[in-house]
């Protein structure tokens, strides 16, 4: 009777753990899906490979490219292209399970980002030569921006199936950027009065080269992975 039962529980074992699939993948490749609609900077097609170094720490690269451009001038000085890389170390607060059932869990990590990009595009703004003047005038040109810096995040990834990974991240960012202008035609030094309240005005200046300089932003993105 008791080799009975024996054999019963090693079969009810078996059955158990062969529904359970252990996840090996030490390779995840994402698709980062806000890149695709990014009017901060440019929209790009981008692509990251991470890679577990130990159940808890992670490393990883990313690429992207720009095929589009939402911004629309009446001239055109430079034809619109840009492209972004960075790398990143992460820490996962668990451990990497290695069941499909405990997998399904999200894991919460925290990371650093740093980055390089670089694009180019055009913009125009309103101006008047003075304060008197009754004439605005539209000012078409192009800028050239060279960006780097360092994010600080925090996230979750989560599996949605055995191969499939969503991840989620929000964070902080330092950013130093360089801005050279062409075509321009706007001079601050020579009393020219910028049109617009003062946040389009802000948003004005972004573009142009006395923004250069260090700054600081609010970063929040979705990536869609496969583990391989």
């Amino acid at each position: 009777m008791r080799f009975k039962f024996i054999i019963i529980f090693l079969g009810i074992s078996n059955l158990i753990f062969s529904q359970i699939r252990y996840d090996k993948s030490t390779w995840i490749l994402k698709g980062n899906a806000t890149s695709l609609f990014d009017i901060f900077t440019f929209p790009s097609v981008q692509l990251s490979l991470e890679k577990f170094i130990t159940p808890r720490y992670s490393l990883s690269t990313e690429a992207g490219y720009q095929l589009y451009d939402f911004r629309h001038t009446d001239t055109a000085f430079m034809s619109p292209k840009g492209f972004k890389v960075n790398f990143e170390f992460r820490y996962y607060f668990s451990r990497q399970f290695r069941t499909g059932l405990s997998g399904k869990l999200p894991r919460p990590y925290s990371g650093l980002r740093p980055f390089y990009r670089q694009y180019q595009y055009n913009a125009n703004i309103p101006y008047k030569t003075n304060l008197n003047s009754e004439y605005w005038s539209d000012d078409n040109f192009g800028v050239k921006n060279r960006s780097f810096g360092l994010y600080g995040i925090l996230g979750f990834q989560q599996s949605i199936s055995h191969k499939i990974v969503f991840d989620f991240h929000a964070g902080l960012v330092i950013i130093y950027r360089i801005i050279k202008n062409t075509d321009l035609q706007y001079n601050k030094e020579s009393g020219h009065i910028l049109g617009g309240t003062d946040l389009i005005q802000f948003s004005e200046k972004v573009n142009l080269e006395e923004s250069s300089g260090l700054w600081g932003s609010l970063l929040f993105g979705i990536r869609i992975g496969y583990k391989l």
